[in-house]
């Protein structure tokens, strides 16, 4: 039996729409993440394959500047990419070809692949790759203050002064933290214009707290 037009549609608008949650980041929530920020040239490309569909990009950087990390200025590091589709990783070989400066924002894999557990990572594969060439303008960044970062001199400014500060703010106090905050974005936003996909947006930024800790306990034997 069919249902009358009508009353498909009523059915049809009645039930529940699935909205994705749309977050942005910011500067300096992406530079918290990270383990490794450099200015960095990418010297050899290798794709490799993965488990399943996935593939692999390993590049080869040369850092120019480090600025957060373990590394030195002169040393060259393996960053991983990866994808689904191999034409997504072909990128970097037209990087290395041009043999341009980037500003590169790492992490360190954990739980992902086998392949490439421990490994320096881009702290953004998908939606977005944290490396930004230098000479070009900045693209899915976020600030505080929901204005889309364009500017790569910006970008470099804000990555420095956080990384300075978050170095700060953990050497005042062990009871320091940094911990993640998501600021609703504002309808008249900037950001809300480019991340709306129907739901609410947020972007992220650290939020900096002090443990809160228990008196200490008198010892043993002192009391009556």
């Amino acid at each position: 039996m069919r249902l009358p037009l009508a009353l498909f549609i009523l059915l049809v608008a009645t039930l529940p729409v699935r909205a994705e949650i749309a977050v942005g980041f910011t500067a300096e929530w992406l530079s918290h993440e990270s383990a490794l920020i450099a200015l960095a040239t990418p010297v050899e490309v290798e794709n490799i394959k993965g488990p399943g569909d996935v593939w692999f990009a390993k590049t080869r950087f040369r850092l120019e500047e480090v600025i957060k990390g373990p590394e030195t200025k002169g040393d060259t590091v393996t960053i991983y990419d990866f994808s689904m589709q191999l034409a997504d990783l072909q990128f970097w070989g037209k990087a290395k070809e041009e043999s341009k400066q980037f500003l590169v924002f790492a992490t360190v894999a954990r739980n992902m692949f086998r392949d490439i557990e421990g490994r320096y990572l881009f702290t953004r594969v998908r939606p977005f790759r944290s490396a930004y060439y230098a000479d070009q303008p900045v693209a899915k960044l976020y600030t505080a203050d929901f204005r889309a970062l364009t500017k790569f001199d910006e970008l470099l400014k804000r990555t420095r002064d956080q990384v300075a500060h978050e170095t700060n703010w953990l050497r005042i106090s062990w009871k320091n933290t940094i911990e993640k905050k998501a600021l609703e974005v504002p309808i008249d936003s900037e950001a809300f214009r480019q991340l709306y996909a129907g739901s609410v947006c947020y972007v992220w930024v650290p939020e900096y707290k002090t443990r809160a800790t228990q008196p200490d306990k008198p010892p043993a034997g002192d009391g009556e």
